[in-house]
């Protein structure tokens, strides 16, 4: 998983037929040759597009090990997005069978069918979190208003980074999840709740000062609301979404103990009432990150203890 390897190669685009190509359009063409190539197995293929001081420095049997020895590793490439232009690079998030990986490309500016560097990071892979993980609240029943593998489970199951999340929202005694008008927050008992955090960590990314919506209505604009990501010992990412105006109780930088409370359920982003998002990722990237199927340690379900759970929508869960 730390495991991490990168290339710097001199690269020719092929089929380039103007100079006013955009750096967008030029890397996207590299990109599908790449694909096509590496599928196929045609190593050499991709070798034949390399500069000539390249092909000195690399031989054609070195860079067919290199590929060969990646693929047994990783496997093919399922598809590719673009992510975006930054300066001179443009930045790709690969998918193969067995991993996420990234693609920096910078196309030369002086000299038509050139790419100049072509740089390869390897992100870890992570199938489910290694650290043990408790619910991420301190009391209460709360129900699994989304949770599990397939899209009827969990809409989640379609945004990369997001993959294997859940929704929770506290119940009363009577299993409701509001008193009186809906339409304010503070009727839902699950506003302004204590979010905890699950296990030790260092808190590396936080997003603060985003409204809480009008229960029914979504702020589409910050999709997660108010955020908090922890890293953990074992590099896992653990992502807290919807989170309460002003409510983060930490900074970036801060080590927390399992258990101390970070911030509190709120309604913000693309939340039509209050609920608690969390999810587990393998990078703090979310554009390249893949998300974690996260199993609790121990946990209540549905009136049964369990350990090494993840819980599934419609589940009734406590600690």
């Amino acid at each position: 998983m730390k495991n991490k390897l990168t290339l710097l190669l001199i690269l020719l685009v092929f089929s380039l037929h103007t100079y006013s190509q955009s750096k967008k359009a030029i890397a996207g063409q590299f990109m599908f040759y790449f694909e096509e190539n590496y599928n196929k197995e045609s190593y050499g293929k991709i070798y034949n597009r390399f500069t000539a001081p390249f092909q000195k420095k690399v031989s054609k049997e070195k860079w067919n090990s290199i590929l060969s020895e990646f693929q047994t590793k990783y496997g093919k490439i399922k598809y590719f997005n673009f992510i975006e232009v930054s300066q001179a690079a443009v930045r790709f998030n690969v998918k193969f069978e067995k991993g996420n990986q990234r693609f920096k490309i910078y196309p030369s500016e002086q000299i038509l069918n050139k790419l100049d560097a072509f740089l390869y990071r390897d992100n870890p892979v992570l199938e489910k979190n290694i650290s043990k993980i408790t619910l991420p609240f301190k009391e209460g029943k709360w129900w699994v208003m989304q949770g599990g593998d397939t899209k009827k489970q969990n809409n989640h199951q379609t945004i990369n980074y997001q993959k294997n999340a859940f929704d929770f929202v506290l119940l009363n005694k009577d299993s409701k999840r509001y008193t009186g008008n809906r339409r304010q927050n503070e009727n839902h008992f699950s506003f302004g709740k204590e979010v905890i955090a699950p296990v030790e960590g260092e808190i590396v990314s936080v997003i603060n000062g985003v409204k809480d919506n009008i229960p029914g209505h979504i702020n589409r604009y910050y999709y997660s609301g108010n955020t908090v990501i922890l890293k953990t010992k074992n590099n896992e990412f653990l992502f807290f979404g919807h989170l309460k105006n002003q409510s983060i109780k930490v900074k970036v930088g801060d080590k927390v103990t399992k258990g101390q409370t970070i911030a509190q359920i709120g309604n913000s982003g693309a939340s039509y009432y209050p609920q608690l998002h969390f999810h587990v990722q393998n990078i703090e990237d979310i554009n390249g990150a893949d998300g974690v199927k996260c199993f609790f340690d121990k946990v209540n379900v549905n009136g049964n203890e369990k350990s090494n759970y993840s819980p599934v929508k419609g589940d009734i869960i406590s600690n």
